[in-house]
């Protein structure tokens, strides 16, 4: 029953958004994956490396923890201002002593699924950052939020399709084996994609929104390629960060410096797995400490 008030809820919110006119006439598909006897072996095989990826991410922050739980910036009230925080159009200046435990932040993982995404195996870097992050997630008990994204055959146009992996509030315990399923598929509408995830976000209550985007390339699809996919995708992540949601991009494969062109600061090569555990918790640490 709690499965299927989720799907509701996840088609209800996919039905009422307007993607912008170069998405006209692109249907908009949630699909919600049941996880395979497959995918649940693959999980127990890839989990003593996952979980030891995500625990060197607890470490590697853990200082700056400690200190957040001290203080908490971007509150909406308190005592004392925070100068950092200024500039912030939402009102949340303040600072306040925090409790111990609460991260006040919201995570988003947005992967591309792409066909390229199986060339020199893309895909299954894709899939075990994916399941760090997860996990690291899981262990500090922030809400996350996993999502792939491709396109399928529709009646007359192609559909932009997005999986749900891993939910903010999922009942049934089961999104560690969904990841286990992230694959490569067909094309990719990143702006759409990236409207949908960043309106996910944008409902949190938590005062930061982080957002990865784990990609290998541009937007491709039918009649969104070239500077009409780069200029639409750019546009959707300037909204969210105008929104407060912080976009970084994940690149893999020989397209980093392209990408870089739509996420500009917000970058980070993810090619080399073993950096990767290093290099989130860099970015996590920069962000939440905002």
């Amino acid at each position: 029953m709690e499965q299927e008030m989720l799907e509701r809820e996840l088609k209800e919110n996919a039905d009422k958004m307007d993607l912008g006119e170069i998405h006209n006439g692109y249907r908009l598909r949630i699909i919600r994956p049941e996880p395979t006897l497959e995918q649940i072996a693959r999980y127990e095989v890839m989990k003593k490396k996952v979980d030891a990826a995500a625990e060197k991410m607890v470490r590697l922050i853990a200082p700056h923890l400690e200190e957040q739980e001290r203080f908490q910036k971007g509150m909406v009230q308190g005592k004392k201002v925070c100068g950092s925080q200024i500039y912030r159009r939402d009102g949340r200046i303040f600072r306040s002593r925090n409790i111990p435990g609460n991260q006040d932040a919201a995570v988003g993982v947005l992967i591309d699924e792409s066909a390229s995404m199986d060339i020199h195996n893309r895909i299954g870097s894709a899939r075990y950052t994916a399941c760090v992050i997860y996990r690291f997630c899981q262990r500090l008990g922030i809400p996350v939020l996993i999502l792939g994204h491709s396109t399928g055959i529709g009646e007359k146009k192609e559909s932009v399709e997005l999986y749900s992996y891993a939910e903010f509030d999922a009942w049934d315990q089961k999104d560690c084996f969904r990841l286990t399923g992230i694959r490569s598929r067909w094309n990719n509408r990143d702006g759409a994609a990236l409207a949908y995830a960043g309106m996910r976000l944008g409902k949190r209550a938590e005062g930061q929104k982080l957002l990865f985007v784990i990609s290998d390339g541009l937007p491709l699809a039918e009649g969104y390629r070239g500077e009409a996919g780069i200029a639409d995708t750019r546009r959707e992540r300037e909204k969210l960060e105008h929104r407060g949601i912080h976009v970084m991009a994940a690149a893999i494969g020989e397209d980093r410096e392209l990408i870089r062109r739509i996420y500009g600061k917000g970058f980070l090569n993810i090619s080399d797995t073993e950096r990767i555990p290093a290099a989130m918790a860099g970015i996590i640490r920069q962000y939440m400490g905002k």
